[in-house]
């Protein structure tokens, strides 16, 4: 919390912090039309929110079905098929999780050597 009072650490925290989300809030808004999805941007925003708000707390190791299951939930309520909501689901989880365990296991055979 020392940097909530020195601006010269809290502006580029908060740069960065607004930079990650809008990468995260990007992700899904450029998935859209690959599925062939119209929707507002701020579809893609409501559903970065209730993702990271939804897997805060993972039931099952890597958010297994709960990830699709909440993208369906967000996307129907936007008109979107549910069959397209949950394949939209999966392929996210997929771009966001698998770039991570391929560096997790890259930084762990050479922490090892």
């Amino acid at each position: 919390f020392e940097s909530f009072g020195r601006v010269s650490l809290f502006l580029p925290i908060l740069c960065l912090s607004l930079l990650i989300w809008g990468l995260m809030v990007l992700t899904p808004a450029l998935l859209f039309p690959a599925f062939h999805l119209v929707v507002s941007p701020w579809v893609a925003a409501l559903l970065t929110v209730v993702l990271i708000s939804g897997v805060a707390m993972p039931p099952l190791p890597g958010n297994l079905g709960v990830f699709a299951y909440l993208c369906q939930l967000v996307l129907v309520v936007f008109g979107v098929e549910r069959e397209s909501a949950l394949a939209l689901g999966i392929t996210l989880q997929a771009i966001v999780f698998i770039p991570q365990i391929v560096l997790g296991l890259i930084c762990l055979l050479l922490a090892k050597k």
